[in-house]
């Protein structure tokens, strides 16, 4: 599964062309077969890959259809195609799946507008509660860093509002990204100070989902690399510095699972190589389980940006 950001539709097909070549210089050539891709009138599309052993077994099995599902968001009346989500449902060896790629409202203050974004979509995929069932959620969830005395204790500056920029977030901002340059802050910051995690904690946003150990550096926001102007270094961590955002834990793989469905996560980790924007994609192996059916099976979600 490959959830995109920010991507116009019309560039899909060259970029399933790249995944599967990709996947035949890593010795996958022809053992996977594309089984959704689809933008749904929105900048955050969904592509969805399958073996074809599991190709096979579907027509065998008299075959199962993908429902396409799409969420957009409006703000001040005006629909907006990069932020919603963005989903494919289908049936695989007695589980229902559903796979979903989201865009949540951008904004370190926009908290409160990203739990609601997340209960829309919630509810927009709420028949996803069926036994056994599995919710992946992927995406650029823009939850971020919070200050050391909580939400609300510094503002950070805006196009719209610089005047928010002061001594104390000028303060706050070095010291949060002195610790993700120093490679400190999955270690010192996180869970405490990660406003999705907290949210998650207090029930307020993404009730019952999981996630795996977050164990690397923030995602956002990155320097963005020019390789024709920039000698990168290997393992070098660099944090824009000149347009001053409070780094955060943005792109996330999520999941939440109904009835006997068991479910094993590992490799989740940030693509510190992808460094052509702002952020880091991630991306995470689940292992799948029904322990009644005695039949396993594995998926592999990335969030590039």
């Amino acid at each position: 599964m490959l959830g995109l950001q920010e991507v116009h539709p019309s560039k899909l097909p060259s970029i399933r062309d790249s995944v599967l070549q990709a996947l035949g210089t890593s010795g996958f050539e022809g053992l996977f077969e594309i089984l959704c891709i689809e933008a749904a009138n929105s900048y955050s599309p969904l592509l969805v890959f399958e073996r074809r052993t599991e190709c096979e077994r579907r027509e065998v099995s008299g075959g199962d259809g993908v429902q396409i599902e799409s969420l957009n968001f409006s703000f001040d009346g005006n629909e907006v195609c990069s932020k919603g989500c963005v989903s494919a449902r289908f049936l695989r060896t007695g589980v229902q799946l559903c796979l979903a790629n989201a865009h949540l409202e951008a904004g370190h203050a926009k908290l409160r507008q990203r739990n609601e974004m997340q209960s829309k979509i919630e509810a927009s995929l709420a028949s996803v509660n069926a036994s056994p069932s599995l919710l992946v959620l992927v995406g650029d969830l823009n939850y971020r860093i919070e200050g050391e005395e909580g939400f609300g204790s510094i503002k950070e500056p805006t196009k719209s509002r610089p005047e928010d920029g002061n001594a104390r977030f000028d303060a706050e901002f070095e010291q949060i990204t002195n610790l993700c340059e120093a490679g400190m802050a999955s270690e010192r910051l996180f869970p405490a100070r990660c406003q999705l995690r907290q949210a998650m904690l207090a029930g307020t946003a993404f009730k019952d989902f999981e996630e795996a150990a977050v164990t690397f550096q923030p995602t956002y926001k990155r320097t963005a690399v020019n390789r024709d102007e920039v000698n990168l270094k290997p393992g070098i961590l660099s944090f824009d510095r000149k347009d001053r955002r409070l780094p955060g834990w943005c792109d996330r793989v999520l999941w939440r699972r109904e009835g006997e469905v068991l479910v094993s996560a590992s490799d989740y980790d940030a693509v510190e190589s992808a460094d052509f924007s702002d952020h880091r994609p991630v991306h995470v192996v689940l292992r799948i389980s029904t322990p009644s059916l005695g039949r396993q099976q594995s998926k592999c979600q990335a969030t590039p940006v």
